[in-house]
């Protein structure tokens, strides 16, 4: 068998999230559609039937039928319409800028979500192209075996964030000459090297985190929360993966970066 190429296979429906159809193959949202419009073109062709010609009046049913045919039946990246048509008017009606009031977090980074409690952990990630066939099937076994152990809505959050190196350019530049002198030829070439970096390309930023939860306020879940963390820590470590809770000054500085998603991570931040 070819060790380079992993034996993991599965057939996923593509429409496995499509709700179950009720008449004529259509859902109870596609009938809400396009029932109203056909009885709206019944109701137009008994009104002005005889006042106007038979031929428009046809059309302009069909018409009124077909734009609520392919509202209720048409999709665009996965989601309906009629849906689209919707969060498109939401989103016209809603202000631009929103202040969400940032929660309550304890010094052991336990975030009051109102009704329920939340625990943030910093991870690391594995090179997991870089693995071989046997390899990406021991690791997607540990971490399925993980998944299945979750007994509470668990959050996996991915965050992608430009550089800034400035402030380490700055502080490195600064203690230049306190280095001895064969080293502060290359800690100025390291300097330059950095400015052209940022200057030439655009430096990401990628944080992953995870996000156990527990119903309750932070202090009666407190400790449930901690146990799953650590629980959470072990499993992942078995993937060589780095699980970290975030105390408190972390989480909601976390929480507040990720309010302001065009926010630039600095160097400061990133060796925290």
């Amino acid at each position: 068998m070819d060790q380079d190429v992993s034996t993991w296979h599965a057939r996923i429906p593509a429409d496995i999230d499509r709700p179950e159809p009720i008449l004529w193959n259509l859902t109870a949202r596609q009938l809400l559609v396009i029932t109203p419009a056909m009885l709206t073109g019944w109701a137009l062709l008994s009104l002005l039937l005889g006042r106007v010609p038979t031929w428009l009046l046809g059309v302009i049913a069909l018409v009124l039928i077909a734009l609520a045919w392919v509202l209720a039946c048409g999709r665009k990246d996965g989601i309906g319409l009629d849906q689209m048509a919707w969060l498109a008017a939401r989103w016209k009606a809603t202000p631009r800028r929103r202040h969400p009031p940032v929660p309550v977090v304890n010094e052991h980074g336990i975030v009051d979500a109102g009704g329920h409690s939340a625990l943030v952990l910093a991870c690391t990630s594995v090179p997991f192209h870089l693995f071989s066939g046997e390899e990406q099937d021991q690791a997607l076994a540990t971490f399925a075996g993980f998944l299945d152990a979750l007994n509470a809505p668990t959050q996996i959050l991915i965050q992608r964030r430009r550089m800034d190196l400035t402030p380490h350019v700055d502080r490195l530049r600064s203690g230049i000459g306190d280095l001895p002198t064969p080293l502060q030829r290359a800690a100025r070439s390291h300097a330059a090297f950095l400015d052209d970096l940022q200057h030439n390309y655009d430096l990401i930023h990628h944080q992953v985190l995870l996000v156990l939860t527990a119903p309750g306020s932070p202090g009666t879940a407190a400790d449930a929360l901690l146990r799953r963390a650590q629980d959470t820590a072990t499993h992942l470590g078995a993937l060589d993966i780095r699980a970290r809770v975030c105390d408190g000054p972390t989480a909601e500085r976390i929480i507040r970066d990720s309010l302001q998603p065009n926010a630039t991570t600095t160097a400061r931040e990133e060796r925290r």
